[in-house]
């Protein structure tokens, strides 16, 4: 918002006057010195404004995203996408905007059942803070593709701040939420490019909190892209648990390289039901989802691999009690594994060994061990527990 004096100057010099840009740290941060205030600047008109009853006006839930027909995002709060690197984030973000666009969506046309509302010509944002511009060009030329558009609306905006330091996101995306009206939906790709250091308590709260009053305030869509670490499926850092806990639904992408397949999977709709894993391929170029024969086929694998973790997990919870929660060393790991893994009849010593070391090796590739000063440790609490809001 202008102040009165900037518009007088406009008036008088005939001259674009930009609104100031309002970093976030002027936002009421977090302080590192946590206290509950002692004396406090609040009346009790203050506290009955933000009072919930029947006879206060509440907006509806307007949902902006469906993925398998299941409430993925909303207007009004923000939501994440998940995975590693290459693993298909670009290709969800592409079809949320797309089918955002598009008016009508035909029938036949494979979104991966991704499908957003109509955004009847409400701004529509990337942001882009990883890719290389021509990178960024070439993603926005793909999204006007998919929409089947002769050429891209006035509404979609794409930018792109690889160049730019945290700060300085922070003070664009600021001067987006004052500066640009009717915002449909953002898509932030790169949320850890916000904040100092993904790890960094602090900043993560204050930008969660941030993104969560200007997705109320401006009641808009957030979708933010994070990357995960390894093959464990958890969110990056301090800034992925913190996400975790508060959005409005969180999915993972994955990629199996060896089978050529991504999928799509579920893992915490607020208000939506838990859909099915969808599971599609994009050798081609072009992504496009499998086959029914496939999907069955994949699914019987994977449900192969989830038995395979729940062992690993029921024997890790074995093994750390009787560690007492400390770390051990490679051979004290080896040993109460070997103790406490399924016992096989008439198994050889080498072959439990073997076994044992198996286990260890899926233990590490799923992260549920990790490696301190040559000690592992196991990491009870586990990426759903972020999920568990009472």
């Amino acid at each position: 918002m202008l102040t009165a004096k900037q518009k007088k100057e406009q008036l008088q010099n005939n001259t674009e006057v930009k609104a100031p840009i309002i970093p976030l740290t002027d936002i009421k941060p977090t302080p590192k010195n946590f206290s509950i205030p002692s004396v406090v600047n609040v009346g009790i008109s203050d506290i009955l404004s933000k009072r919930i009853d029947s006879t206060i006006e509440i907006k509806p839930i307007i949902p902006t995203v469906y993925i398998a027909d299941s409430r993925f995002a909303v207007k009004g709060d923000i939501s994440m996408i998940s995975g590693k690197p290459k693993a298909g984030k670009s290709t969800i973000t592409k079809m949320i905007l797309a089918t955002a666009l598009m008016e009508e969506v035909p029938k036949d046309f494979d979104s991966l059942g991704i499908r957003s509302n109509y955004c009847k010509g409400q701004n529509v944002i990337y942001i882009d803070t990883e890719q290389n511009p021509a990178d960024t060009f070439e993603f926005y030329n793909e999204v006007v593709k998919i929409t089947g558009l002769k050429k891209a609306p006035e509404n979609f905006i794409v930018l792109n701040w690889r160049d730019f330091d945290y700060q300085q996101c922070l003070e664009h995306l600021v001067a987006i939420f004052e500066q640009i009206k009717d915002i449909y939906m953002i898509v932030l790709d790169g949320i850890t490019d916000l904040i100092p250091s993904s790890n960094d308590e602090t900043s993560s709260v204050m930008l969660i909190r941030y993104l969560m009053k200007e997705s109320t305030v401006r009641n808009t869509c957030i979708i933010a892209c994070i990357h995960e670490n390894g093959d464990s499926g958890k969110m990056r850092g301090h800034i992925g648990a913190e996400a975790a806990r508060k959005c409005q639904g969180t999915i993972s992408v994955r990629y199996d390289e060896a089978k050529k397949v991504r999928v799509i999977k579920p893992l915490f709709l607020r208000r939506g039901k838990m859909f099915e894993e969808i599971y599609w391929e994009s050798e081609s170029g072009i992504p496009r989802s499998c086959s029914a024969e496939l999907i069955e086929k994949l699914k019987s694998e994977q449900a192969t691999e989830d038995k395979r973790k729940i062992e690993c997990e029921e024997i890790l919870n074995q093994v750390y009690i009787k560690a007492k929660d400390t770390g051990l060393n490679s051979a004290e790991l080896l040993k109460y594994v070997k103790t406490y893994q399924p016992s096989k009849k008439g198994e050889s010593a080498d072959a439990c060994r073997k076994r044992a070391g198996r286990y260890i090796d899926t233990m590490k590739k799923l992260e549920l061990i990790t490696e301190k000063d040559n000690l592992w440790y196991y990491d009870r609490t586990g990426q759903q527990e972020l999920f568990n809001n009472e």
